[in-house]
């Protein structure tokens, strides 16, 4: 019997509360989690791991998350992007599949999560 594989998410934030916040509930939901603290660190993990969905911060030091949001075109990356933003308004014109505020309710954040990855078992089964 084949065992099905859990849907996995990376969480990357520069701020550690963030990242342990979101890590811990996303993995009592049963998701399988990873981490980055920094930009470079997320392409890294990005070049062998293939997450469903990816919460990215978008004002990070260095290579932020506008960044790596243009290398994950180039990646051709297929999983659904979440980007978090402490941001009132985000100018740039991108194409994700949700912006998350913060501060955020860690109960939202679940149901956004569970949300896109109802849309990805949906397009599943009609194909």
């Amino acid at each position: 019997m084949k065992k099905e594989k859990k849907p996995s998410v990376l969480i990357v934030d520069d701020q550690l509360g963030v990242r342990m916040l979101l890590s811990e509930a996303f993995s009592l939901e049963c998701f399988e989690v990873d981490t980055a603290a920094s930009g470079e660190e997320a392409l890294e993990l990005l070049k062998t791991s293939h997450p469903d969905v990816l919460f990215l911060d978008l004002k990070m030091p260095k290579k932020d998350g506008m960044y790596v949001f243009s290398q994950l075109k180039k990646m051709e990356y297929k999983g659904f992007i979440v980007l978090m933003t402490g941001m009132e308004t985000v100018d740039v014109n991108i194409d994700v599949d949700y912006v998350l505020s913060k501060p955020f309710d860690i109960d939202y954040a679940i149901k956004i999560l569970h949300q896109l990855l109802n849309i990805k078992s949906e397009e599943k089964y009609l194909s």
